[in-house]
Parts: structure tokens; C-alpha cells; sequence
């Protein structure tokens, strides 16, 4: 009997903490609310997972990376070198490619003219046709 109370308190307890607040350096939001906007025309959701987005630096050779640490917690880094010294297209572009990550659970670098190709970023995709690849974007996430 007081092992199932015992459990039963510390299931109580686990359940009753709170969930982290998520922060997104103001740098992102207007490339975030873009995501937002693209996701409910082509999946018809703009709501997007608990995502924490910050400068940090990056692991060497990274402009962006996403970090999921258990099922509440992710947190996309991005690069501040990277980020102040390219064009709005490259900043859409990484924050869409690391969404893409965190937010749809793309791990996987299929198409090599998929956003979601690390080696095809840094703004080239955006510059060519942007509506294609943010529809290209949601169609690898189905």
C-alpha cells in the first residue's frame, strides 16, 4: 500500500510541474510568423511546436542547428555571425530549414533541391523560386 501511494505521488507531482515558457529572440519572430502564415495554407495548421530560438554559436561547419531534448524542450541555435551577414532570403531560409527540423520533424535530407538539404541552403534556394520551395517544404512533411 505504500509503494502504490508513493507512486501515485510522484506521478501527481510529475504531472503538476509546468511547462517552460518558450523564447524567441525578437531577430526571428517576423521569419517565425511567415512560417506560421505558410504552414496553414499548404497543411492547414499554423500552430507550430514549443520551439526556443536563440543566438548561440554554432558547432563548426553549422549556421543553424536544432536541439530536441525530450519531448518538451527544443531549441533552435542559430549562428549570429552567419545571421548579420546575409539577406533576408538566407535568414527566411535557415529559419524555415531549422523549423523543418524542430517543428515537422524532418530528419532526413532527401531531394537534393530540398530546403531540407543542409548543403542547399544559405539563401540560393529562396533566390530561385521561394513559393516552390516552401511548398516543396510542407509536401516533405506529409
Amino acid at each position: 500500500m505504500i509503494k502504490l501511494i508513493l507512486v501515485l505521488s510522484l506521478f501527481v507531482m510529475g504531472c503538476s510541474r509546468t511547462i517552460p515558457s518558450v523564447f524567441i529572440d525578437k531577430e526571428f519572430i517576423p521569419y517565425v510568423e511567415m512560417y506560421k502564415v505558410d504552414k496553414k495554407l499548404y497543411t492547414g495548421i499554423s500552430k507550430i511546436k514549443r520551439i526556443n530560438i536563440k543566438f548561440n554559436q554554432t558547432p563548426k561547419g553549422f549556421i543553424g542547428v536544432c536541439r530536441i531534448f525530450g519531448i518538451l524542450t527544443r531549441t533552435i541555435e542559430v549562428n549570429p555571425d552567419y545571421w548579420n551577414n546575409v539577406s533576408d532570403n538566407a535568414r527566411q531560409e535557415l529559419i524555415y530549414h531549422e523549423l523543418g527540423h524542430c517543428d515537422l520533424d524532418i530528419f532526413r535530407h532527401v531531394d537534393s533541391d530540398s530546403l531540407m538539404n543542409a548543403y542547399t541552403t544559405r539563401g540560393r534556394l529562396f533566390d530561385l523560386d521561394k513559393k516552390f520551395f516552401i511548398e516543396l517544404l510542407f509536401k516533405e512533411h506529409r
